[in-house]
């Protein structure tokens, strides 16, 4: 993972809330692009179980560094 990428999500993963905003949603898509190289769109309208699916696709590349 690019050290930007990795510093970004660990800002993400300090704050403790369940709620994802436009922003949070930009970041996942960019760390997703980026990372896995998979396109994806913001504004998608994908359920929370979706958003969460890459949420924890980005946690398992976060922690192996």
């Amino acid at each position: 993972m690019k050290q930007e990428n990795y510093d970004l999500w660990t800002e993400f993963r300090a704050v403790a809330s369940n709620d994802l905003t436009k922003a949070d949603r930009q970041l996942i898509v960019k760390i997703f692009a980026e990372e896995l190289n998979k396109r994806i769109t913001v504004d998608c309208g994908c359920s929370g179980k979706v958003w969460q699916k890459r949420i924890n696709a980005i946690n398992e590349l976060y922690d192996k560094g």
